[in-house]
């Protein structure tokens, strides 16, 4: 918003009885900021959150806190959700309790885990189907954190599997029905590609 503006709907709301000099404290806001340790652009994003959703608003802030806690940079995730759901990009914030309890269950590593929460903000409309085949997939890896960084990029962009078994097919490439040969790969090597963090976040500012 621009400061003209802000200042013409503050003075409408004045006319019309509508305005509020001071917003009241929010604790649950106040208690993520300070966990997650948000900068005061995110709380201010936090409130807006809270006074144009006020119906869904215990949703919204249990949804959020779920991928704050997957993520590694918890001030750009938060803009970049908010956002996305004030400016109707989204109509809720996806639901990434599927994704936590997988986290939990493999121990996923910090780099994992991040990654994992993109592919269920990315594929929210057929997450559990998602989640479901990274369950058996990871199941049965070893290095389930490094095995979910090699298939992330696939799934990211719409990748998926015609069965349980079959491997992750990618339909952006002209080689679609060809399935992923999955090789083992040192564990600098798996962390070069779960290190990097997703390009929409760095793009989106508050």
């Amino acid at each position: 918003r621009s400061p003209t503006g802000l200042l013409v709907a503050k003075l409408g709301e004045m006319e019309c009885g509508q305005f509020v000099g001071k917003v009241k404290p929010d604790r649950n806001i106040e208690r993520l900021a300070t966990r997650y340790n948000l900068d005061t652009r995110v709380v201010s994003r936090l409130t807006e959150l809270r006074v144009r959703r006020k119906k869904t608003q215990t949703e919204d802030f249990n949804r959020l806190e779920q991928h704050l806690s997957l993520c590694k940079r918890p001030s750009a995730t938060a803009t970049l959700l908010i956002g996305k759901v004030l400016e109707g990009e989204l109509k809720q914030i996806p639901d990434v309790t599927t994704a936590k309890a997988l986290a939990q269950r493999f121990k996923l590593d910090k780099d994992a885990k991040s990654k994992l929460r993109e592919i269920a903000e990315k594929r929210a409309e057929d997450v559990e189907e998602v989640m479901l085949h990274l369950e058996k997939t990871l199941a049965m890896s070893h290095q389930p954190s490094a095995t979910l960084c090699k298939l992330a990029k696939t799934l990211m962009d719409g990748g998926k599997k015609k069965s349980a078994d079959d491997k992750y097919v990618n339909q952006s490439v002209s080689d679609a029905d060809s399935p992923v040969e999955e090789r083992p790969k040192s564990r600098s090597a798996a962390r070069s590609e779960c290190s990097t963090d997703s390009s929409s976040i760095r793009r989106r500012r508050a």
